[in-house]
């Protein structure tokens, strides 16, 4: 009885010994847990600094984007005004001629026109040949005759021309109310200066403009150079991405002056329901697009499905052909 008393006692001490190192490694076990669940509040606290700082960062850097956006877009005002000044300035009235001071037997007499600026309506370009236009009459030139400058008051019209930048220093363009470019190449600094802020009626035909590496310049970089025109025609080129194109035109400020706007050629995959905020925020103009037979349908459809446009709004889908 008693040996099996004291095997008990013994029993009761290992169970007692075991439940204190059980008990201590609970402890133990207790403490680490807690030191990594501050160890991960820490780091989480740390996340969220890092991520509050990351953000703050990103804001800073938009709003810098934004600025410099600002800037250079004074800049580029300041630029244009600058040059629009000094073309004015460099024209000398004693040094202007009409039409009518230099034909002689119904031709240009050339040697009247050496180191003038001839005043003209309109200017033109076509079947290879430039033409200039006084109310109704109309007479060939040549910018290889002799040293002058050509000042068009209301219309250029240029079709097909490869090499218009060599012979445009000797045209003044600030007084341009029509504009047509048909079927032309052009670096994007000859598309600003043809263009400047007081173009009226703008044509654009298969027009391809690349900026200074050789990158086709996208529409809507385009129309930014263009805020007061009251007549747009844009005709793509055939086989044109539409990708994102309307898209870019929607996030456009509002034209104040557009009346009329015509899109030509449209082609599959211009987002009409993109194409709905642009109108919306052009409450003025009257729009008709020109789309392919293989599209029209599409277009037509989809205009359907777009919401009523407000009452006052012109909207016309058309075929082209």
């Amino acid at each position: 009885m008693e040996k099996r008393q004291k095997e008990y006692a013994d029993t009761i001490l290992i169970l007692q010994n075991e439940k204190k190192t059980l008990k201590a490694e609970v402890e133990d076990a207790t403490r680490a847990l807690q030191k990594s669940n501050e160890a991960l509040k820490n780091e989480q606290k740390l996340k969220n600094e890092m991520a509050a700082k990351i953000l703050e960062c990103q804001t800073q850097i938009t709003r810098l984007k934004e600025t410099v956006a600002e800037q250079k877009e004074q800049i580029n005002v300041m630029e244009k005004i600058q040059k629009e000044a000094s073309e004015l300035l460099i024209i000398d009235p004693t040094q202007t001629c009409n039409l009518a001071d230099v034909i002689v037997n119904n031709k240009i007499a050339y040697e009247r026109l050496n180191g003038k600026v001839l005043l003209v309506d309109d200017l033109q370009y076509s079947d290879g040949k430039w033409s200039v236009w006084s109310k109704v009459h109309k007479y060939p030139i040549s910018f290889e005759h002799s040293d002058f400058k050509i000042f068009p008051q209301f219309e250029f019209d240029v079709t097909n021309n490869q090499n218009l930048s060599s012979v445009l220093n000797r045209i003044v363009c600030s007084n341009l109310k029509d504009l047509y470019l048909f079927k032309i190449t052009i670096p994007f600094c000859d598309y600003k200066k043809l263009t400047g802020n007081k173009i009226s009626c703008l044509y654009l035909y298969d027009l391809i403009v690349y900026d200074e590496y050789g990158i086709k310049v996208k529409i809507d970089k385009l129309w930014k150079e263009i805020k007061n025109v009251k007549s747009l025609t844009h005709k793509f080129t055939d086989n044109e991405s539409m990708h994102e194109i309307a898209q870019k035109l929607a996030e456009l400020a509002p034209f104040p002056n557009l009346k009329w706007l015509y899109l030509e050629n449209v082609q599959d995959g211009f987002d009409l329901q993109a194409f709905y905020q642009f109108l919306i925020k052009n409450t003025k103009v009257a729009c008709t697009i020109k789309c392919s037979g293989e599209s029209l349908k599409q277009m037509k459809k989809a205009r359907k499905e777009m919401p009523k446009l407000p009452k006052g709004h012109y909207f016309h889908i058309v075929e082209y052909k």
